[in-house]
């Protein structure tokens, strides 16, 4: 059996990269996904191209398909491989920070125009925890988790806790939309009870007024007769 293209060590440092950059693609699909009329982040794709590239050039070289210098030889391939976290990494934090924004956004835009008498019937758990929690999220727990990020740290807990709140965040939009068509049928009755309300508002003393005219009429007549 031939010498391993690569050995035990850089086979490790690439499965940490294979994990990390399926968060990144997972992050991306979902971005585009929730809101597909805007355009995936340009920094994204331009990371996982940098990554590619480094990664050809690995094997490029392992495969002895192209010819590195004497001097450079010795730290290639931990190099490229070094680059190549680098920029999944770089991807990863890229793409979730886009769709955290993006999730956001959306979700006050499902919600628009809907009262909150609606909301809290039909999303009871909207005002009391999720707006908070989501609150809580944006202007604490991911300002703190940006502050970390390190990209060239092996240690991806960081990156894993970030994916972990934004998958969170993932649930309250679809708790969300889901709920639509419940908004919608809840709005239209609570709006038609107002205007009825309304209504007899208006009517009510003006119909209230008739009555008493023509029940005063009446006892005139009968008081005449």
């Amino acid at each position: 059996m031939g010498t391993p293209i690569l050995d035990e060590s850089e086979l490790a440092k690439l499965k940490r990269i294979v994990e990390v950059y399926l968060i990144a693609k997972e992050m991306t699909l979902l971005g585009e996904a929730i809101d597909p009329e805007q355009r995936t982040q340009l920094e994204i794709f331009e990371g996982f191209r940098h990554a590619y590239d480094h990664l050809m050039r690995i094997f490029a070289h392992r495969f002895e398909i192209a010819d590195i210098s004497e001097e450079t030889e010795e730290k290639y391939t931990e190099a490229n491989i070094s680059s190549v976290h680098n920029h999944v990494i770089r991807a990863a934090y890229d793409a979730m920070d886009w769709v955290a924004v993006v999730i956001q956004e959306r979700m006050a835009r499902e919600l628009e125009g809907y009262s909150e008498q609606t909301i809290h019937t039909v999303l009871p758990q909207y005002y009391p925890v999720i707006k908070p929690r989501i609150t809580k999220l944006t202007n604490e727990t991911f300002v703190g988790i940006r502050s970390k990020k390190d990209i060239g740290n092996d240690n991806t807990d960081n990156l894993i806790q970030y994916a972990t709140l934004v998958r969170e965040l993932k649930k309250y939009y679809y708790d969300t939309v889901n709920a639509k068509n419940a908004l919608i049928e809840y709005e239209g009755k609570l709006r038609k009870t107002r205007r009825n309300e309304i209504s007899w508002k208006i009517v009510g003393p003006i119909a209230g007024a008739i009555v008493g005219a023509i029940l005063a009429l009446i006892v005139t007549c009968a008081r005449s007769g």
